[in-house]
């Protein structure tokens, strides 16, 4: 690849012999061959250690995309370790608030347990006290109860409270005894579960553990791959420094035989000038010559021009603007003006660009573009018959084709019809003068 000064060089050059190739003619083909001789010119041993280089720029370029490739994967690796580390952290901070809510049903199961082992603890006392006082004779016994009865229903009676007393104190001990198993089950389950719990833990734990050696060995690679590419990255510049001292060394070869080719072009370029200068000057001489020679045919032709007269009966007229007789405007019409026409207005569709010819053999006398009055592009010819002097007016032309001082035949092309001066639309203004004086051109005979 060219060095970028290389190549402004050669763009700039191109550029500039464009131009010289419009301006002068100068043929790109030549600068095309010039600079196919050049890189056949350029030094070989600079060309192919350039090409080493960039076959070695290549290779650490692709080795770079490789370790891109393996930071981004690395980094994946390293998010979903972390968010199964965040996940074991919830699952361990979930179990730890229910081993704390089991171990607070534990404490109050033990509490509850306490209760009951201190209730059975007061019934034991109760029927201890109750036996010995029934052993001392201040209660009194089974017999006493049984046989001191005064008849056979107070007997029964007596038969019932004992009854009553005996279950009552068997009923509650077993009650308190069955409440005691039944909390030393769920005592006994509740501490499975927390067992199991905190075994579920310490599995969450080593996990934890196995995932954060991961992360940090997958930190450790990252940061290995990272120092890896700053050191390919470091050779890369080298070689880019390196690349750009030959691409430099061969910009100084290219300027020196562009300088030469420069020199060499500038040189044809002024005498290709001289030349053109000097036929430049011969075209010019021509047109000079050419230019009095019309000069001098014109004069002749205004000191021959004469002005036309005629005699008789009031001459027969052309019609001024061929295949259009449409009158959009009289002699006498006053419609949107302070007096009367004065002429008249020819038009039809289609009439802009039509010719406009001579009525009569006359002279011209007036021939010009511009505003004229509100005339427009103008022509005026003049003509004598029977002593009156006539002059006829044609206006709004869009082109002259008459010359002032020449002589036209009727029927010559003096111009076109257009839309200049103060004109409302393309037509002709038609206008005849008798000694100064307007008169209706509709008062003539025409040959249409």
């Amino acid at each position: 690849m060219l060095g970028k000064n290389r190549k402004k060089i050669i763009y700039n050059f191109l550029a500039f012999s464009f131009l010289f190739n419009s301006v002068f003619g100068i043929n790109l083909i030549a600068y095309a061959n010039f600079f196919s001789n050049l890189r056949d010119k350029m030094l070989p041993d600079l060309r192919n250690k350039k090409n080493e280089i960039k076959k070695k720029i290549q290779e650490q370029k692709q080795k770079i995309q490789k370790e891109r490739f393996l930071q981004k994967n690395i980094k994946v690796r390293i998010s979903d370790t972390e968010k199964e580390i965040e996940k074991i952290n919830f699952s361990i901070d979930q179990m730890q608030n229910q081993m704390i809510e089991i171990q607070k049903k534990i404490n109050k199961l033990e509490k509850t347990k306490s209760q009951k082992l201190e209730e059975i603890k007061i019934l034991k006392k109760k029927l201890r006290k109750f036996i010995r006082l029934m052993y001392m004779g201040k209660i009194p016994n089974t017999y006493e109860i049984i046989f001191g009865a005064s008849d056979f229903s107070n007997f029964i009676d007596r038969i019932q409270i004992l009854k009553y007393v005996y279950y009552r104190f068997s009923y509650l001990k077993n009650t308190v005894k069955e409440e005691i198993n039944n909390l030393n089950n769920a005592i006994n389950n509740i501490v499975k579960l927390k067992i199991k719990y905190q075994e579920t833990v310490k599995n969450c734990e080593n996990q934890k553990e196995n995932l954060s050696e991961k992360s940090k060995n997958l930190s450790k690679l990252y940061e290995e791959s990272k120092q890896n590419q700053e050191k390919i990255q470091c050779e890369l510049d080298k070689d880019n420094e390196e690349l750009k001292k030959i691409d430099s060394q061969i910009d100084s070869y290219y300027k020196e035989l562009l300088k030469q080719e420069e020199e060499r072009r500038k040189e044809e370029e002024r005498k290709k000038r001289e030349k053109k200068q000097e036929k430049k000057q011969e075209k010019k001489q021509k047109e000079e010559e050419k230019k009095k020679k019309e000069t001098k045919e014109k004069n002749k032709n205004q000191n021959n021009a004469y002005i036309p007269k005629f005699s008789g009966n009031k001459p027969r007229l052309l019609w001024p603007v061929q295949g259009f007789r449409k009158i959009t405007s009289h002699f006498d019409d006053k419609e949107n003006r302070t007096s009367s026409h004065g002429a008249i207005d020819i038009a039809g569709y289609g009439i802009f660009g039509a010719s406009v010819r001579a009525p009569i053999d006359m002279i011209i006398t007036y021939a010009s573009y511009g505003y004229n009055g509100g005339y427009g592009n103008l022509v005026t010819g003049a003509f004598q018959h029977n002593g009156k002097s006539y002059q006829i007016y044609f206006g709004h032309l869009s082109k002259l084709s008459a010359t002032r001082g020449t002589n036209v035949l009727a029927g010559s092309i003096i111009g076109l019809v257009g839309n200049s001066g103060f004109s409302t639309g393309p037509h002709l203004h038609f206008e005849i003068r008798e000694n100064g004086q307007r008169i209706d051109p509709e008062l003539f005979a025409y040959d249409y």
